[in-house]
């Protein structure tokens, strides 16, 4: 999605809940609104997802693996386009970099519609790039790349087809310095034993300051009082950290 596209889509989603002319406090409150109607549904989705679950039409292995890691509404479109994939053909133009994609009823087909795409694979066969640009403008992977993906037997979708924003970790995003511990990276790997004891504490404080807001106010001024404490103290590096770890293993 480009720049222009981004704004556009923001302007288009605050209309619906303040005009232009609202004067600041106003904006705030209802900027406030949009805030809270954006989180509920996600969460409703996520509830949907993960108690309804998804059917699947095919039952081949790259739609298991969609299902998998999409959102149930994000995934409800790659099915469709996985559906739409069986009405075209491949022909091989360049052996895994080039392939031409054409609609198997092209003569049914409207004039103007375009009936042949071509998708460029690369090196690794990890980035399908289909002239139609719908991963480009919406970040799902296309008809026309599915049915090249197939061609290849690919069991899963390759990373880069994969936008975080669709998936069922969306909101899983932390900052630079603590990206390791992101869902999507897999369990942190430590071998210390001060490591994993710190980190199943944490997360049994975690668990219980969630349990009601009284719990959640102390927990978050108590880790206000460890941080501070922490900062002066870890200037002084004995190098078994997890994050020197990463460093120095990056450097080999």
């Amino acid at each position: 999605m480009t720049s222009t596209q981004r704004i556009e889509s923001s302007n288009h989603l605050l209309k619906g809940y303040v005009s232009p002319g609202s004067p600041m406090h106003l904006f705030l409150r209802k900027y406030e609104k949009l805030q809270f109607d954006r989180e509920s549904e996600e969460s409703f989705q996520e509830k949907r997802t993960t108690l309804s679950g998804v059917p699947l039409r095919l039952n081949i292995p790259i739609e298991r693996h969609a299902s998998k890691i999409y959102t149930r509404s994000m995934f409800e479109q790659f099915s469709e386009a996985l559906y739409k994939s069986f009405a075209h053909q491949v022909d091989v133009i360049e052996h895994r970099k080039v392939y031409k994609v054409t609609h198997l009823d092209a003569a049914a087909r409207e004039k103007w519609s375009k009936i042949v795409f071509i998708v460029n694979v690369d090196d690794e066969a990890r980035f399908f790039d289909c002239e139609c640009g719908t991963f480009e403008h919406s970040g799902m992977v296309c008809c026309h790349s599915l049915k090249v993906m197939i061609e290849f037997r690919l069991a899963k979708i390759p990373d880069k087809h994969v936008v975080k924003r669709w998936t069922r970790d969306a909101r899983d995003i932390l900052l630079d310095h603590l990206v390791r511990y992101q869902k999507d990276r897999g369990s942190p790997a430590s071998d210390t034993f001060r490591h994993s004891q710190m980190w199943i504490r944490a997360l049994e404080c975690v668990r219980l300051s969630d349990i009601n807001v009284k719990c959640y106010d102390v927990f978050m001024a108590m880790m206000k009082e460890v941080y501070a404490t922490l900062l002066p103290l870890s200037h002084d590096k004995d190098g078994m950290g997890l994050e020197e770890r990463d460093g120095v293993a990056k450097m080999a």
